[in-house]
């Protein structure tokens, strides 16, 4: 196949060859395509005459007219001409009267002297006429469509004479050739018919008077319904009204026969369907479910071809369109209101009843009880949550279920031995049935410290940790140092890390649980004996040859120095500055300083000293070529004197032309003040003035040149500094420290971050009322340096001097800047409770713990107003009942809600009795 297709365009065109080459010798083999009267016969393209002539006739003398699909049949023509010679002949089958197109396939006999072109019939030489005519014989195989054909010819007579004058032709007068049967045109595939209504079945017919219409309801396997015996084939179409009651499918055929010829028969139809009303019989039914679980819906129905949408609330479910719907492995997505949409091609649809399919929460867990460790006679509380449909609860003491425990919540009263044992809780609902975690229930005793800490002497930078031990459980530590509580989480040991001189003081440690009074720790002493800390670096020096040279190191806490050049120690060189009287090229090299003590030693930067070989001359020398001034809060200025800055060590009168300040860029950061043309003499220095002006953020730089008459290179001096942003923020605004007793300190920790890029250094604390003694700061010691992009914590205090209310405003103030941290800090002086009997007596509450409705009783041995305050666990009143001057006992009812009405929830509080400038008050328990 590959090879022909590689020489189809060579084909192609020998096809044209051919084709052009019978149009140009027409005469002596035949021309083709001018039988149909748009060809214009024989007398196109100037071969013969224009016109047809009567001389010439075209008749058929052999040959059925009517014949079967497909079938081959023999005629022939003969052309006539009294006149002339020979002749010749185009002959064609065409689908219209008019020629238009070729039908069939005709066929040239031996010794017909016809050939065949183009599916049409030509001489292939000129035949003579004898006795004035010449016949032509030929088949034709019919198509298999029936239907009206029509044979054409144009027939011609020649002279002989090599050319078109003379020659004579005519046209045969088209014959109506009908290729008898019948074509079925409708219905077509896919129709679908409805009981009740007109179905058109239609046709197309050729040589057929009557037609037996048949229907097969099994595909065509069998014709046992007669729609008509006998129906005249001319019209086309018969329509049938399909009876309501008709059954239904949908593998209906149609066919159609000749009546009088019964094997003469149409193709039958492709399937149709014929349907009509349908029912549901069953609806989809609702059903619960826990998840993972999997369902199959379904709907029942009565009638043929229907098709189906599934919805859920409401919503079309794409790909769910059979009469069953599964839902696989559901979850709580899937509950919703499932229906179908059964629908027909002839009736509306029908919507079935919805099932509700209610996906149920499974069993789970949310909050786990938790071991219970109570004191002799108190309560034990064990509570789950848990989630569930239609839940239900049943505690469990070891392995035996406790009667009547069937609630979230199991409380144990009078807790004694006998109750010390495991519990759990076992939930059961509509999806499952799950158990708690195993708990223990335990009777605790008040703390006993077995261990105590030990006091310590370190060096800085190491860790330190004192630990302590103690009986009982679920004991809570709390660390102290120098009496302010400093630990943030329970531990029986308190680490300190990288320490240093702060962190030195008395540490002690105070334990508590549920049971007794808290008991404190040894206080013990923590010594921090400080490494040797430098303040200040040799400074790299370049001298000349016969400079006095002098490097100096400061530093605390020191034992002993040595300086070391390029890494080797300078014997005798154990002071804090080294001196060479006069330098010479072989003193040029990196000097540094070891300053050691008994907790180790530190070594400063290395500073170079460079000597060179003075030329004669004056000489420009600097104290320093490097001037950092350090980072500066971009709106503020920094004044710096250098006194004695500029010497002439050179041998001869020094000129100073002008002293500039080159920047890289436009702005001014940096302004000398100094007087031009000044004159030095030999070891003759003078002093300058510089000022620093950040403007905005960041790195800074210039240089300062010295223009002189100075022999050799003069160095220039680099100018450094910082423009600093200062942004400081803390995470409270607000300090409100409750109720504190007269003469007893409370304390708050609060954080303030340092967003800028430097560090700021916070140095001192302002008070805005009148009482600013009551509040202080205790943690850290200022001043203090806050690192970038670091936090420090703060420790307040608020130590009441006398009773009454307390409101300040603390204001943490910052070097260098005017900006400020302002924090409101109030809070309740109240009255000492020390003989506080002189006042109050037999004050009580019961039941206690209890769900709501305590009862306080009390008396008051003097007349006096009173209050009792509420307070839950934050130091937050929830509740006030005040009265006046009581007679005899007084009796108040609290029904456990809030100053709103609200219930309070499950927890500790405590209520305060105030008479008086004294008070008592109870702790207090509700559970529900």
């Amino acid at each position: 196949m590959k090879k022909l297709y590689r020489y189809l365009p060579l084909i192609l065109v020998f096809g044209l060859i051919v084709y052009f080459t019978i149009e140009a010798y027409a005469t002596s083999t035949g021309r083709i395509m001018r039988t149909s009267t748009v060809d214009g016969g024989c007398g196109s393209s100037t071969c013969h005459a224009n016109t047809p002539s009567t001389n010439t006739t075209v008749s058929l003398t052999a040959g059925s007219l009517t014949v079967e699909p497909g079938s081959t049949n023999s005629y022939t023509i003969r052309v006539s001409n009294s006149t002339l010679n020979n002749t010749g002949i185009n002959i064609a089958f065409k689908t219209s009267i008019t020629g238009a197109a070729n039908i069939g396939t005709v066929g040239a006999p031996s010794g017909s002297g016809l050939q065949v072109l183009v599916n049409e019939l030509t001489h292939s030489s000129p035949k003579d006429l004898i006795s004035g005519s010449t016949d032509f014989p030929f088949t034709w195989q019919a198509p298999d469509k029936p239907g009206k054909y029509y044979l054409r010819a144009a027939g011609l007579a020649g002279n002989n004479n090599s050319s078109a004058s003379g020659d004579e032709w005519n046209f045969m007068t088209p014959l109506e050739v009908i290729v008898r049967g019948v074509e079925i045109k409708e219905p077509v595939a896919g129709t679908n018919a409805c009981t009740g209504k007109a179905l058109n079945i239609k046709w197309e017919s050729a040589g057929i008077e009557d037609l037996k219409i048949e229907l097969s309801s099994d595909g065509g396997n069998s014709w046992n319904i007669t729609l008509q015996e006998s129906f005249k084939a001319v019209g086309g179409v018969w329509t049938w009204n399909i009876p309501t009651d008709f059954q239904q499918g949908n593998k209906f055929r149609i066919r159609l026969s000749d009546v009088t010829d019964p094997n003469r028969k149409s193709e039958m139809t492709a399937n149709f369907g014929i349907f009509g009303q349908f029912y549901i019989t069953k609806h989809p039914e609702s059903k619960p479910l826990c998840p993972g679980e999997s369902l199959q819906l379904y709907v029942n129905t009565q009638g043929q071809g229907l098709t189906y949408q599934w919805r859920k609330n409401g919503a079309l479910i794409p790909g769910a369109t059979d009469s069953i719907l599964n839902l696989n492995n559901v979850n709580l997505g899937s509950s919703g209101f499932y229906g179908v949409i059964v629908s027909s091609s002839c009736f509306s649809p029908i919507i079935s009843d919805e099932a509700n399919i209610d996906v149920r929460i499974p069993t789970v867990i949310t909050t786990q009880p938790q071991t219970q460790n109570v004191c002799l006679g108190g309560t034990a509380v064990f509570q789950v949550e848990a989630d569930a449909h239609t839940i239900k609860y049943q505690w469990v003491k070891g392995n035996k279920d406790i009667n009547g425990a069937t609630s979230k919540t199991l409380t144990l009263t009078k807790v004694s031995e006998a109750d010390v044992s495991t519990y759990y809780c076992e939930i059961s609902g509509f999806c499952g049935t799950v158990r708690t975690n195993v708990v223990s229930l335990a009777i605790n005793s008040q703390p006993v410290i077995t261990l105590q800490p030990l006091e310590q002497t370190v060096c800085e930078k190491v860790t330190v940790t004192f630990k302590i031990e103690a009986t009982g459980l679920d004991n809570i530590y709390e660390w102290y140092f120098n009496d302010k509580k400093v630990s943030t989480v329970s531990s029986p040991e308190y680490k300190l890390t990288n320490i240093n001189l702060v962190n030195a003081g008395t540490y002690h440690s105070i334990v508590r649980n549920n049971c007794g009074q808290p008991v404190k720790s040894n206080a013990v002493q923590l010594t921090v004996n400080p490494l040797p800390r430098i303040t200040s670096q040799p400074q790299a020096r370049s001298v000349m040859v016969g400079d006095l040279v002098e490097l100096a190191v400061s530093a605390q806490n020191v034992n002993t120095y040595q300086w070391k050049k390029n890494g080797k120690n300078i014997p005798d060189a154990v002071e804090s500055s080294y001196k060479i009287d006069s330098a010479v090229t072989g003193d040029a090299g990196d000097y540094e300083c070891t300053i050691t003590n008994d907790c180790g030693s530190v070594t400063t930067i290395k500073a170079k000293l460079v000597v060179n070989v003075p030329l004669p001359g004056p000489r420009v020398s600097f104290t320093s070529l490097t001037i950092d001034f350090g980072d500066i809060f971009s709106d503020k200025s920094l004044d710096s004197l250098l006194t004695g800055f500029i010497k002439n060590n050179g041998n001869d009168t020094l000129l100073i032309d002008s002293i500039r300040i080159v920047t890289p860029d436009t702005v001014k950061y940096f302004e000398l003040i100094f007087e031009d043309s000044t004159e030095l003499d030999v070891n003759e220095s003078i002093d300058i003035s510089l000022k620093f002006t950040p403007f905005t953020p960041g790195a800074k730089s210039a240089k300062l040149v010295v223009y002189s008459n100075a022999v050799g290179e003069v160095p220039y001096v680099n100018l450094i500094g910082d423009g600093a942003v200062w942004d400081m923020a803390t995470n409270r605004s607000k300090i409100d420290f409750g109720d504190v007793l007269v003469g007893q300190s409370d304390s708050v920790t609060f954080r303030i971050f340092n967003q800028s890029d430097y560090d700021i250094a916070w140095d001192n604390l302002e008070f805005d009322c009148d009482a600013a003694n009551n509040f202080s700061i205790v943690k850290p010691e200022l001043p203090v340096i806050v690192k970038s992009k670091t936090s420090q914590d703060v420790t307040a205090a608020f130590n009441p001097e006398n009773a009454g209310n307390y409101n300040c405003l603390m204001s943490m103030v910052f070097y260098g800047t005017d900006k400020k941290l302002n924090i409101e800090v109030k809070g309740v002086g109240t009255g000492s409770s020390v003989n506080s009997d002189l006042y109050i007596s037999d004050f009580n509450v019961f039941p206690n713990p209890s769900d709501r409705n305590l009862v306080f009783e009390f008396r008051l041995k003097e007349l006096s107003d009173y209050t009792i305050d509420i307070i839950d666990n934050q130091g937050k009143i929830v509740r006030s009942h005040s009265g006046e001057n009581p007679a005899d006992k007084i009796i108040f009812l609290w029904d456990g809600n809030d100053n709103s009405s609200s219930l309070l929830p499950n927890g500790s509080y405590v209520a305060v009795l105030r008479a008086g400038n004294t008070f008592k008050t109870l702790n207090i328990v509700l559970i529900r």
